[in-house]
Order: structure tokens, then sequence, then C-alpha cells
């Protein structure tokens, strides 16, 4: 196996198999934990509708990939945030980086 590989489905399947919370159900309150209806990002980020196609007329569901930029210092913090909460939903995920790390899945890129 090449050392340098990462696995974009890596925070997908840890999120269908129950191991990276959803930080995103609702609260008793009606409100989750990352609630953002009434904020600047919360109301962007609602008018985006991701639908897969009618079925009888596709063969395949719409996929979707996702990448951040980011570095090195940034991997137990921001991408740990990315990763528990927008991204486990995406079908793959990578964080391009200036550090190699699978368990992310990141991957060293020049800067």
């Amino acid at each position: 196996a090449d050392a340098n590989k990462v696995d974009p489905y890596l925070a997908h399947r840890e999120y269908l198999a129950g191991t990276i919370p959803d930080l995103f159900a609702k609260e008793s309150d009606g409100q989750g934990v990352c609630y953002l209806s009434d904020k600047d990002n919360g109301k962007l980020l609602s008018r985006i509708k991701v639908r897969s196609p009618d079925p009888a007329n596709r063969e395949q569901p719409v996929r979707i990939f996702c990448g951040i930029y980011t570095m090195a210092k940034n991997h137990a913090t921001n991408v740990q945030a990315t990763k528990l909460t927008w991204a486990k939903k995406c079908d793959g995920f990578v964080a391009f980086s200036t550090q190699f790390d699978p368990s992310i899945p990141a991957m060293n890129i020049t800067h």
C-alpha cells in the first residue's frame, strides 16, 4: 500500500457507523448544538439545497466530495471541527494540508 494515500470516505463511514456524533441533532428546546438558522452563516446555508435526482430517471444518486485547504497547526482544532460537523455528511472528504495525516484524512500538498 502507498504510505501517502488517504481514505476520503473515512469521515462519512465513521458518521454512518455512529462513531462521529450528529451535532446538528435538535435538542429538546429545538436548538441543535450547531444550530445557525438565525445567524448569517445559517441563513446562507439554508439557501443551499442538495437533492438526489429522481431515482426513476437516474441510475446514480448525487454524490458530494468536500475538501478544505488548511495547515498542520489546525488539524486538532479547525479540521476536527469540520470533520465533526459538515464534512462527515459528504460522500468523500479530504483536508489538503501541510502535513499528511490519514486519521483526518489530510494530504500533504505544497502550499
